[in-house]
C-alpha cells in the first residue's frame, strides 16, 4: 500500500477532508479529490483479466473508491507499460510495452500493453 501501509489508517478521513473542504469553498462541483493507486499494489496482473488487488490493500482502496464513486471522482492508477518489458524481455517485446504494436494474450486483442494494464 501507500509507503507501506503507514498512511492506510488516515487516507479515507484525508481523501473524505479534502471533499468537504472543497464543498465548503464552492469547488466540489469544478475540483474532483483522487488517490493515485499504485500498480504494485496489484497482486495478479497476468493475465490481464484476473488482475486483482492485494488482499492487504483491498479495504482501503474499496472504502477510497466508495468516496470517490459518490463524488464522481476520478480511479487513478499510475502504471508503466515498459517495466513489464525490463522485467520479462523474453515474453513482452518491446514494441507492445511502448506501445506500438497489438498482441493477443490468451485470446483476448489488445491495441498495446497499457490497455492491457487498464483494460
Amino acid at each position: 500500500p501507500w509507503y507501506n501501509g503507514a498512511y492506510d489508517t488516515v487516507l479515507l478521513a484525508a481523501v473524505t477532508n479534502m471533499r468537504e473542504a472543497l464543498r465548503a469553498l464552492g469547488l466540489a462541483s469544478r475540483v474532483r479529490v483522487t488517490v493515485p493507486f499504485s500498480f504494485g499494489m496489484l497482486c495478479a496482473s497476468y493475465p490481464p483479466s484476473v488482475g486483482e488487488f492485494c488482499a492487504n490493500t483491498q479495504d482501503t482502496v474499496r472504502a477510497v473508491v466508495r468516496v470517490l464513486r459518490n463524488d464522481t471522482s476520478f480511479f487513478l492508477v499510475n502504471v508503466y507499460p515498459f517495466f513489464a518489458h525490463r522485467d520479462d524481455p523474453g515474453d513482452v517485446v518491446l514494441d507492445y510495452a511502448l506501445l506500438n504494436t497489438p498482441a493477443t494474450i490468451e485470446g483476448v486483442w489488445y491495441m498495446n500493453m497499457l490497455e492491457a494494464q487498464v483494460g
